[in-house]
């Protein structure tokens, strides 16, 4: 694998090779293990959960586009909608943790949910047509579909706990 300059970490390139040895390893940036899904259900901090696996999810769509890309064609054509789509819901949530309101927490894991509906759609078609690893294509619409789910899931409870506070 070439040793391409993806960005910067503590003042070190990232490259090609050490981001694939992260996503495959099942450590983040700092060296300490992404919870299991297992280790997920136990958790005290349960919003946390859901931002690691939007995060780990975004970064796999991201090495995604990156073969695509290099695959050019109709591939390369595609990676900028489903990059922009499948990367959106970890900084939406971001932006939910510091929502002014349960309103405006609400706004924000809307749109969070509207665009990973959009990455699924999207990897439906790459799976359904063959456009690059289809394995990969599966996995990936597999958990946007999760995600899509937990969101619905979070969306809902957060209504319903909001109609029964008064004045949220």
């Amino acid at each position: 694998m070439k040793n391409l300059a993806l960005g910067i970490r503590n003042g070190e390139e990232i490259t090609a090779s050490f981001r694939e040895s992260l996503l495959t390893s099942g450590r983040n940036p700092t060296g300490t293990p992404y919870a299991s899904p297992t280790s997920m259900e136990c958790r005290t901090d349960r919003g946390r959960d859901i931002r690691d696996r939007a995060f780990r999810f975004g970064c796999r769509i991201v090495a995604f586009c990156g073969r695509l890309y290099q695959s050019g064609g109709i591939a390369r054509m595609m990676v900028p909608q489903l990059l922009s789509a499948g990367t959106a819901l970890y900084p939406m949530l971001e932006e939910a943790r510091a929502a002014e309101s349960r309103r405006d927490f609400i706004s924000k894991c809307c749109i969070g949910l509207k665009e990973i509906r959009e990455a699924h759609g999207r990897l439906r078609y790459h799976e359904a047509c063959g456009i690059g690893p289809t394995e990969e294509a599966i996995a990936l619409r597999a958990e946007a579909n999760e995600l899509v789910s937990i969101m619905t899931a979070i969306i809902g409870n957060t209504k319903l706990n909001s109609n029964s506070i008064p004045n949220s």
